[in-house]
């Protein structure tokens, strides 16, 4: 079993749909097993539900099941909070893949990019001059739902969070989306370009594509090693 990455995913389904929810999880995380190999797995759930006790029970060997009573059923921003507060405290190895339910491997070759960046995910600023500028000074956003990225940089946020950006943002804030922050918010304080490695966009297609609402048309070479949007996978 490797020791240089967790697989870390979020379950916090509304009361009533916690079979379908979690399945379509189970699904997710099983793929990513068999394409990555079966390794320290992570599930941070608001509440220790049968099907997630179920699950965690039949794979004790490799799977942790953490609780954290802050997320919300059915509210995105409580987990891009955790994410940006307390992430860094969830793993213990030097690199951390964060999957969905809808963001997941498509190949192998993980190797490919684990120590090379900080954070890497699919470029996810639509089509047009914005992002050709963003992209060009180095501030385009990639996609945090299916992402790899360090745990130095994972602690660095929380402190940057702490220090500065509680004080400018409200925590309900739309631009505290987890992704936005670490891949953006965060390179506007000078340290962050000297201490981490953020990939260009050719690199981030070579990485993942995210295809909700088709909006980031990806080049025709990309072959992608994982995928963030595709159809979820049902029990």
């Amino acid at each position: 079993m490797r020791d240089d990455l967790t697989i870390l995913i979020y379950t916090f389904p509304r009361q009533g749909e916690e079979e379908v929810s979690f399945g379509r999880i189970v699904g997710s995380l099983e793929r990513t097993w068999r394409l990555i190999g079966r390794m320290k797995t992570v599930i941070v759930a608001d509440r220790a539900f049968d099907q997630v006790k179920g699950f965690v029970n039949t794979n004790a060997d490799v799977v942790e099941l953490q609780i954290e009573p802050t997320l919300v059923p059915g509210k995105i921003q409580t987990m891009s909070l955790d994410c940006i507060k307390r992430l860094y405290t969830r793993f213990s190895t030097p690199y951390v893949l964060i999957i969905q339910d809808d963001g997941y491997p498509l190949k192998s070759n993980i190797d490919d990019f684990v120590g090379r960046y900080d954070f890497i995910g699919a470029p996810i600023i639509s089509d047009g001059w914005k992002r050709r500028l963003a992209y060009a000074i180095g501030l385009g956003s990639f996609n945090g739902g299916f992402s790899l990225r360090s745990r130095r940089l994972c602690e660095y946020a929380s402190k940057a969070f702490f220090r500065f950006y509680r004080h400018i943002f409200p925590e309900d804030h739309r631009h505290l989306g987890e992704d936005f922050y670490y891949t953006t918010l965060l390179k506007f304080l000078p340290t962050t370009w000297f201490r981490f490695r953020f990939p260009n966009e050719k690199e981030a297609f070579r990485f993942s594509v995210d295809l909700l609402g088709g909006h980031v048309i990806p080049p025709p070479d990309a072959d992608p090693f994982g995928v963030h949007g595709k159809p979820q996978f049902r029990p």
